[in-house]
């Protein structure tokens, strides 16, 4: 069996239902792993320590099936998750052997143009 498949099997199985629209239209659903983005030790591009364990509440990682291609989303689209939404930041393809195994993408909490943030 193939690493592409074996990870679709596991996306299948334990994969959160998501959907993604792109100007207010679903353009496709899928499963997907998404979870809050965890920080190493010296990660950041200013080689700053972080503190173990510390992970931003803004940056999401997503893991899903090659067949929902973020990566050719426009940054307008929006992924839906339960009751959570989120734009993307970045998105790529994970390849193996010439074969996409699943797309990545750094997701952020979505904030439509009609919530008032007060400060």
């Amino acid at each position: 069996m193939e690493l592409p498949s074996q990870f679709q099997k596991i996306l299948y199985k334990y994969g959160s239902n998501i959907s993604v629209s792109d100007q207010e239209k679903i353009v496709a659903n899928g499963k997907a792993f998404i979870e809050p983005l965890r920080y190493k030790n010296l990660s950041s591009e200013f080689n700053d320590y972080m503190p173990l364990g510390y992970y931003s509440k803004n940056n999401y990682l997503y893991i899903g099936s090659p067949k929902i291609r973020l990566d050719q989303c426009t940054k307008e689209a929006v992924i839906t998750c339960g009751e959570f939404k989120y734009c993307i930041k970045n998105a790529d393809t994970f390849v193996v052997k010439d074969k996409i195994v699943y797309i990545w993408a750094i997701l952020e909490k979505y904030i439509s143009e009609s919530t008032v943030i007060s400060q």
